[in-house]
């Protein structure tokens, strides 16, 4: 059935839950191939088809990830982000039919996933609302209130200051930041993923400017966002003139632009996650605090 999905993008009948604990793993392994081979020329209804069969039921799907996760070779890091990211939109294309189970151990292994799969639930579940909450290290109204990115507006951008210092100082204060295991929101975590994508990018690892520049058209799409996220990026993005004397000020807007195009699974979705899969290995941690931050502003606000 999963061959078949992949190959005619078509999900066929609906499955059980006991199929989807079974045939997830599988699937997600599918997704992580069929990216890995067939880079930008991936079908995306094939994806979709993929997808299908394993997010109608929740409450196994929650079940099946959380075995996935703790099974996966990197777990906690890149790999499973970079395997389940093309289930995020299609969690938001499925209607919820009932409260999805408890969560909470889904917020300790994937907190993307968690928080795509929780927040929906916050009017109708008041124990989904404290779950997000403890997941994402802060309320719901404190959550909307921190920086999507560090601000660029009105004094000279703070990332700008800390490209001049030599890479021995960006580690030590990388290392600073994350010297305990950080929840997405936690204060630290944004200082941690500024350092790592500024420590990656002044490594070699992979260009900043380079990714921004190829990926910029995910900030240009806002027409596809609501009108209220539309605005919240409008009012994050560096001026033109400060893109064109530092090109890569404008590398956290793209990833915050690439993940309020999957959670919101807008028509650039996609590209979105081909865009993400593509820096993940490099700096996973400014995907995932983007990710959860993106679901906060797409349910939170709704």
């Amino acid at each position: 059935m999963l061959a078949n999905a992949y190959a005619f993008a078509n999900g066929g009948r609906r499955l059980t839950a006991s199929e989807i604990l079974s045939v997830t793993p599988a699937a997600l392994e599918a997704l992580l191939v069929a990216r890995e081979l067939g880079r930008g020329a991936v079908s995306p209804q094939a994806i979709k088809a993929v997808t299908s069969l394993i997010v109608t039921d929740r409450d196994a799907l929650v079940r099946a990830l959380e075995s996935a996760a703790l099974n996966w070779a990197d777990g906690h890091g890149e790999a499973f982000i970079a395997a389940v990211l093309d289930l995020i939109p299609a969690i938001a294309h499925t209607p919820i039919e009932s409260s999805v189970c408890d969560v909470g151990n889904l917020w300790e292994l994937c907190p993307p996933l968690a928080a795509s799969l929780d927040l929906p639930q916050i009017g109708s579940d008041i124990k989904s609302r404290g779950r997000c909450e403890a997941g994402l290290g802060a309320s719901l109204s404190d959550a909307l209130k921190r920086d999507i990115i560090p601000p660029t507006r009105g004094r000279v951008p703070e990332l700008q200051i800390f490209t001049q210092l030599p890479i021995t100082d960006l580690e030590a204060q990388r290392k600073a930041c994350s010297l305990f295991p950080k929840r997405p929101l936690d204060l630290d975590t944004q200082a941690a993923a500024q350092f790592e994508w500024l420590i990656a990018d002044r490594k070699g690892d992979f260009s900043a400017k380079a990714w921004a520049a190829t990926s910029y058209a995910l900030v240009e799409r806002s027409n596809e966002f609501r009108p209220d996220l539309a605005a919240k990026l409008e009012a994050i993005r560096a001026p033109a003139q400060m893109r064109e004397v530092f090109p890569a000020i404008a590398f956290p807007e793209v990833v915050w632009a690439a993940a309020l195009h999957v959670v919101a699974n807008t028509p650039s979705s996609t590209g979105a996650v081909a865009a993400l899969r593509e820096i993940i290995a490099y700096c996973p941690i400014i995907v995932r605090r983007s990710l959860v931050l993106a679901a906060v502003h797409t349910y939170a606000t709704n």
